[in-house]
């Protein structure tokens, strides 16, 4: 294998890779490289994915060869974006890498020893499933994707969580598109209406948190234009779970499990609907919260006549208080309301506010709010749904 190559587009493609690999895992720092067609391919592997991506190279020999990834990022990272380097793999298995009157030696795997391939947790001993993008897939826009992970990766629960259910449900129908997270405190659903010609049937299946991480940083990256929008193909089988672009395929595993039923937790009733100000509100939260406690953000919110006040304070061990009160206008005017919330389940919300206004609405201490963004798109049905605190 022999080849040329900018830097910046090597770099690129290895900080792809980077991000899902674990530091933990044996031999998680191999990135195999393989010469295909007129493009270098570059298979990573973690626990739960696999990544496949591409960038095009000037050829002078094919092969392949597996390489420690993060000595050979972190050393391409050090020359100007715009240099070329000379990549060989010699017959020792050694990558060489080159540049003017520089020569660096980085030793290696052979190719044919570097097992591609996720690792099955229940069925051990089994071969592990191929990578390879099945032939029964649907077509899905890009752009509707992102927006649907932009909505609800900040409700997945974490890996500190109690919670069961480590990821998000997407949700591919004939005539809509979106997913829904919950992490047990608050719950994100995000539908968006749109033709999906291929589907044969409804699916809806559970993605982890990394395999959405990942999925989104890789759609960022996903160039379309106004006549040709950019399109992602995506399938499943009873194990895995993929999404390929022109220039790369993520492969992730399924979670088991089963989502909740997240139509019958949707608050209905409320004794209070404010309409709020982005602008107006989110400074005001932000202030007071630096005066919650650290674990619980919490903030209790006093809603009167033509006024709503926020507060949160916090004990110290000497009896000294931390506290901060502050207050907005409201267009309210009925019963006197007093509920406390996590300001950061709040503040994240607000982060994916498009517009200056969303609507909040209130029922009593002990009930769910529901949170909404009134200038959405025709078709777009977004809801976050926020558990009260005790305060």
């Amino acid at each position: 294998m022999e080849l040329t190559a900018r830097v910046q587009a090597l770099v690129a493609e290895l900080q792809l890779a980077e991000a899902i690999i674990e530091r933990e895992q044996p031999r998680s720092d191999l990135i195999h490289l393989e010469v295909v067609g007129d493009s270098l391919q570059f298979t990573s592997q973690g626990h739960s994915l696999v990544l496949r991506t591409s960038c095009p190279v000037e050829v002078v020999s094919g092969g392949a060869i597996a390489v420690p990834m993060r000595r050979l990022l972190a050393y391409l990272q050090l020359f100007p974006a715009d240099a070329e380097m000379r990549i060989a793999a010699t017959e020792a298995d050694m990558a060489k890498v080159t540049l003017v009157r520089s020569e660096t030696r980085i030793p290696g795997l052979a190719s044919e020893s570097y097992d591609v391939g996720l690792e099955s947790r229940s069925d051990a001993g089994e071969p592990a499933p191929a990578v390879s993008m099945p032939e029964a897939s649907i077509e899905l826009p890009a752009d509707l994707l992102l927006e649907a992970l932009n909505h609800t990766i900040f409700s997945v629960a974490d890996e500190q969580s109690h919670y069961t259910i480590e990821g998000a449900q997407l949700i591919v129908h004939r005539d809509k598109i979106g997913m829904v997270s919950t992490d047990g405190h608050r719950l994100s659903l995000y539908l968006r209406e749109v033709s999906v010609g291929t589907v044969q049937e409804d699916v809806q299946c559970l993605i982890g948190r990394k395999a959405m991480t990942e999925l989104k940083r890789i759609l960022e990256q996903c160039e379309g234009s106004d006549e040709e929008p950019a399109r992602v193909e995506f399938a499943l089988d009873e194990r895995q779970i993929y999404f390929q672009t022109p220039r790369r395929l993520l492969v992730s595993h399924r979670l088991g499990g089963r989502f909740p039923e997240y139509n019958r937790v949707m608050p209905k009733e409320f004794n209070a609907t404010l309409e709020l100000d982005k602008e107006t509100f989110a400074p005001v939260l932000r202030r007071v919260s630096l005066f919650s406690e650290r674990r619980s953000s919490a903030v209790r919110f006093d809603i009167e006549k033509g006024e709503m006040k926020m507060q949160a304070q916090v004990f110290g061990d000497d009896a000294d208080m931390l506290h901060s009160e502050e207050s907005i206008p409201v267009d309210y005017a009925g019963d006197p309301i007093r509920v406390g919330f996590n300001a950061r389940y709040i503040l994240e919300f607000m982060q994916v506010c498009s517009g200056g206004a969303f609507r909040l609405h209130i029922g009593d201490p002990r009930s769910a709010a529901l949170m909404e963004i009134p200038d959405t798109e025709p078709g777009t049905d977004y809801r976050y749904v926020l558990m009260p605190i005790r305060v």
